[in-house]
């Protein structure tokens, strides 16, 4: 379930799909309330112990963080604060939630996921090797988790006057999302989701 997420992350980086953060989320708040993601089946002790329990939440965390990059959620940043809290967390625990919430937050919300091949080709260098429980160095080279950086695009449009050169605010009608097709009016020069995602009048 915890790969199954991981692998939504990355196919939906960059896109703020609400679709995409509910299923995530709902799978995460199974796996914190010691469930089998959101399927309702309470985990034995012995599963709850292993090393699989915890690293289902960290790549649940990390595709929330991929998902939702640049955005600043904020019920995905409150389900992050939530397990950066809880009691008994193991060692390596802390470092894929501390990543996702800076994903979350990428560049202070002025920068995005980029999905060209090479962005995700970094993305799955530093994200995808097993979330150690016992030590955040166990498994991979602390550098190559840093390779999440090459793949941030910024995400802010700005309105230029033609002729005097400077950013003046602006309204604009757009389509946000290919499935809803009625146009937004949106008060430009702030933060918007990836290029990718817009879909001109």
């Amino acid at each position: 379930v915890g790969g199954a997420c991981l692998a939504i992350g990355f196919c939906f980086a960059g896109t703020q799909s609400l679709e995409a953060r509910n299923t995530i989320m709902a799978e995460l708040r199974g796996f914190a309330e010691g469930k089998l993601g959101s399927t309702g089946i309470v985990l034995s002790s012995l599963q709850l112990s292993s090393g699989a329990f915890e690293s289902c939440i960290s790549n649940c965390s990390v595709a929330l963080g991929l998902c939702m990059a640049g955005k600043g959620d904020v019920p995905s940043f409150a389900l992050l604060r939530m397990l950066s809290d809880r009691q008994a967390v193991p060692p390596g625990g802390h470092q894929p939630i501390a990543m996702a919430i800076g994903l979350l937050f990428l560049a202070g919300g002025t920068c995005t996921i980029d999905t060209s091949e090479e962005s995700l080709a970094a993305l799955l260098i530093s994200l995808y090797p097993v979330w150690s429980a016992a030590s955040p160095h166990a498994t991979l080279l602390q550098p190559l988790r840093h390779f999440y950086a090459t793949a941030a695009t910024p995400s802010v449009l700005e309105v230029i006057d033609s002729e005097s050169g400077e950013t003046v605010s602006a309204t604009a009608k757009m389509f946000v999302s290919k499935r809803n097709c009625v146009p937004q009016s949106i008060q430009w020069a702030t933060t918007k989701p990836s290029f990718a995602i817009f879909n001109h009048e």
